[in-house]
């Protein structure tokens, strides 16, 4: 059964490029660092999202890009966007991560992919590829299929003003 179901995380297909701006988000209920569960159609109505997909949590460079997020975290949440970091990690292992990094966002806990699969977002060897996401109003306004690791906080606020999204008066 393990192996069935490791053989199953490796290999995960790349999708049917639905998941393009203009597509509806996938509205799935999830597990956040806690093991509280979220529920993203509420959260899209709530607000802008900034989803974004990491392989590992704790390691230097998903370390890294969380950190260039969390240092823009004021100027993001100013233009009325919330940010939301996806792994396969367990709970436990993103609430050691988000207290340790001092990171001011959710974080949800992926492990059997399926909301990586959900968007669309390959799988290498169990592990989600760094992509993300701006979803406004239930629906995909931006898709980046190659997050930086370095200067992610600048890339997203970038593609903000490119979207129109900016402050909130």
């Amino acid at each position: 059964m393990f192996f069935k179901k490791l053989f199953h995380r490796i290999n995960q297909p790349i999708g049917s490029n639905k998941i393009v701006p203009g597509a509806q988000a996938p509205a799935l209920c999830v597990k956040n660092h806690n093991e509280g569960t979220i529920d993203l159609a509420k959260l899209y109505k709530e607000h802008t999202l900034f989803l974004y997909f990491y392989p590992k949590a704790g390691t230097p460079r998903c370390k890294c890009q969380a950190e260039s997020i969390r240092d823009f975290y004021d100027t993001i949440r100013a233009r009325g966007v919330e940010v939301v970091g996806v792994s396969t990690d367990t709970p436990s292992s993103l609430r050691f991560c988000r207290e340790r990094t001092q990171l001011p966002f959710l974080l949800i806990a992926d492990q059997e992919g399926e909301l990586a699969r959900a968007f669309e977002v390959p799988m290498r060897f169990g592990f989600a590829s760094r992509c993300g996401f701006i979803i406004q109003s239930g629906r995909i306004v931006w898709r980046s299929n190659k997050l930086p690791v370095e200067g992610l906080g600048p890339e997203l606020l970038e593609a903000l003003d490119q979207l129109g999204i900016c402050e909130e008066s």
